[in-house]
């Protein structure tokens, strides 16, 4: 009909071709069984005995009419299969209306707790989209830290309310004391009060008032102990409260910067390092291509030298902001110290990462740096590498700096590969 589209017309298969389309057929088959249903299968095990079943039947199909029979029992299991993915997106959507309740409520409750904030709002943007695999990863590298301070907090806490009940135990014990003396004080003061009374010449009066001197002095000096003891107490408790500010204000500032840098806002060396194990994990496992890259601006130290430190600093935040841009939702960023960064391409070969960062040179120079009144054009020089399976991160680290030096030597703003033997 010449219809844009249509379906091609159905071709005759010669008598060759018969057992090579059965083979193939076969071995996508046996793909699907053993390698893509299974992983999906693992909180379903009758589901998951009848795919072994499955894959059996299928090694041993050879003919059109086994392959017709599987043909018909698979379907019956598709329709099955149906039912349970239908029943997990149910299920997902579920718990996350629950976590989405549960997180407002707890909103109401901890208003005036800002480190209960912070890790509310990593939850309610985690609901609040489409979820994957990675944002997942970064929730929970978030969370972590803000965790550990967290019981970090609760133990030192309890370490300073146990002090401070010690303290104040102790105090009380000591006015107790006191007040016992104080007690022995008067009948003693009271007893002197009755010799004298009863004396009947100056003389016997001489005794008793070196005695009222006497416990007068004792008690001045064990009233000026309990003043020296409560003004202890008194120092003591303020360092305790110091103390429980300053966990306080470290709580708050991970809740806000947890993995990140100060200054860009990416991910720094321990949050990067996290973030290449996963992948690299995520690359073995499915044998794909994870890239790493090495930025360094260029001619940094002339900016600083020309125009002071803090227009250095807006030059950073601006070239991290222009590479955000650039990035896809997998990327990774960091800072790795200074004015060097470092990116993590996941699922991207060696050319196609080399490619990206070309890309982004090209963004960079429609983007210009605004300071002082006057438009300056950064740049900055790269080293890309690939990941192999017997890397750490360290080692990729080290060949991206390696490309990255010879991208400066050949004369800055290029991006130099290091290919892996």
């Amino acid at each position: 009909t010449g219809v844009s589209g249509a379906a091609p017309a159905p071709r005759l298969v010669a008598p060759g071709e018969a057992g090579e389309l059965l083979a193939a057929l076969r071995e996508a088959l046996q793909l699907v069984l053993e390698t893509v249903l299974p992983p999906l299968l693992v909180e379903q095990p009758e589901l998951a005995q009848e795919v072994a079943a499955f894959t059996g039947a299928a090694r041993t199909s050879s003919t059109v009419s086994d392959f017709a029979s599987l043909s018909t029992r698979l379907r019956k299991f598709g329709y099955r299969l149906e039912l349970v993915a239908g029943d997990r997106a149910e299920i997902h959507t579920g718990v996350l209306n629950l976590l989405r309740l549960l997180l407002e409520n707890i909103d109401q409750i901890v208003v005036d707790d800002t480190w209960l904030q912070g890790q509310i709002d990593v939850l309610r943007e985690l609901v609040g989209k489409p979820v994957n695999v990675r944002h997942i990863d970064d929730a929970e590298r978030r969370l972590r830290e803000v965790i550990y301070k967290q019981s970090q907090l609760k133990h030192n806490h309890s370490e300073a309310q146990r002090s401070l009940k010690e303290m104040l135990a102790g105090f009380i014990d000591h006015l107790a004391d006191f007040a016992a003396s104080t007690g022995a004080y008067h009948d003693r003061i009271g007893s002197c009060a009755d010799r004298i009374s009863a004396a009947n010449d100056i003389g016997e009066i001489g005794g008793v008032l070196l005695e009222v001197m006497h416990e007068t002095r004792a008690m001045r000096d064990e009233a000026a102990r309990s003043r020296d003891e409560l003004q202890a107490t008194r120092e003591r408790v303020r360092d305790a409260e110091a103390k429980m500010d300053e966990l306080q204000h470290q709580l708050d500032e991970a809740s806000r910067l947890m993995r990140h840098d100060q200054l860009t806002g990416m991910l720094n060396r321990r949050g990067l390092e996290e973030a290449f194990d996963k992948e690299a994990a995520r690359a073995r496992r499915h044998h794909s291509p994870l890239s790493l890259a090495l930025l360094d601006l260029d001619n940094f130290k002339q900016l600083n030298d020309s125009f002071g430190h803090r227009t250095g600093d807006e030059a950073l935040v601006h070239l991290a902001t222009i590479i955000r841009q650039s990035l896809r939702p997998q990327d990774t960023i960091s800072r790795h110290g200074g004015e060097e960064f470092i990116l993590l391409y996941p699922d991207t070969t060696l050319e196609q990462a080399q490619a990206a960062l070309v890309r982004l040179q090209r963004e960079l120079t429609r983007n210009f740096f605004l300071t002082h009144d006057r438009k300056v054009l950064i740049t900055f020089s790269a080293g890309v590498t690939e990941w192999k399976p017997d890397d750490t991160v360290d080692s990729t680290i080290q060949r991206a700096d390696e490309a990255m030096y010879r991208a400066k030597q050949a004369g800055k703003n290029k991006v130099v590969a290091h290919p892996v033997v």
